[in-house]
């Protein structure tokens, strides 16, 4: 998965679920 892919898909689950960014962080990585 490229950079600019998971930059999406954390940007899109960042809006579904805005609570817990750290926790979609630690998933990209």
């Amino acid at each position: 998965m490229s950079k600019k892919t998971s930059q999406k898909n954390s940007q899109r689950n960042f809006n579904i679920e805005p609570l817990e960014p750290r926790l979609l962080m630690a998933a990209v990585e």
